[in-house]
């Protein structure tokens, strides 16, 4: 955890807890914070307006509410389910000591993630799924390497050799991805995993010196990144192969400049 010194406040950004930790502890924050603030009062900015009610006495007949309505938040919840499964489950029996009150435990963690959420970024945006480091300790790891040695930075860190060669790898191929050279002409062709399914692979090949630059998952605009049009007779394998194969030559400067 750093500390800005210009504005006096903590970042989780750089630290070289794991993100299970990181993200327990957003959780356990949130919780404490919602049911501190949110006892007793309407929410109106989440759908259906419902109230919070803790009564200390439970009379025959009467009924606790303890419910919440946070839909459009799902989407987070489910995020960490699927980062955190093991986390969340030991948070869940947690809560339930905690929250004595809380007849449906799991909704009220969900107003408390998603009040909390909205006011810190998002966990991927500074950490990569199922790695035990952010990305930016990872990168310093990754300048470090370049200066010295392995066995170096693993005795100083305290990481085992492997981890520390694993975590260079995987920068050096990130930004071989970011800073590679951009070629004169590519092609694109794509290619059905399951027929009848839509699940699509597009291969992305440098024609001149035929090498292979990526695979993507998918073959949408959106998936690729390019704008995509019908391509001309450039293939010669008949009427198939030319709406499946599009090339382009490019410039570093200006762009597209030409289509064949």
């Amino acid at each position: 955890m750093f500390r800005d010194f210009k504005s006096g406040c903590y970042s989780l950004e750089g630290s070289q807890l794991a993100p299970q930790y990181l993200s327990k502890l957003i959780i356990v924050i949130a919780i404490a914070y919602t049911s501190a603030t949110l006892q007793g009062k309407k929410i109106k900015d989440m759908g259906i307006q419902k109230y919070v009610t803790r009564p200390e006495k439970r009379y025959k007949g009467q009924r606790r509410h303890s419910s919440f309505y946070v839909g459009q938040h799902l989407y987070h919840w489910l995020q960490l389910h699927q980062m955190f499964p093991k986390n969340i489950e030991e948070l869940m029996q947690i809560s339930r000591y905690r929250l004595k009150d809380c007849i449906k435990r799991q909704r009220a963690i969900l107003l408390a993630l998603s009040t909390f959420w909205l006011a810190c970024p998002p966990l991927r945006s500074f950490m990569r799924l199922r790695q035990h480091h952010t990305i930016r300790y990872e990168s310093m790891i990754y300048e470090r390497v370049k200066n010295c040695s392995i066995e170096e930075i693993s005795r100083e860190e305290g990481l085992g050799w492997e981890e520390v060669q694993l975590i260079f790898n995987h920068c050096a191929k990130e930004l071989e991805k970011e800073e590679w050279e951009a070629p004169e002409r590519i092609s694109l062709d794509e290619f059905s995993n399951l027929k009848g399914h839509k699940d699509f692979i597009t291969t992305v090949v440098d024609l001149d010196k035929k090498i292979l630059l990526d695979v993507i998952k998918g073959h949408k605009q959106d998936e690729l990144g390019i704008l995509k049009s019908t391509a001309r007779n450039s293939s010669g394998e008949g009427e198939r192969s030319e709406r499946r194969y599009v090339v382009r030559i490019y410039s570093s400067e200006q762009g597209i400049i030409s289509q064949c």
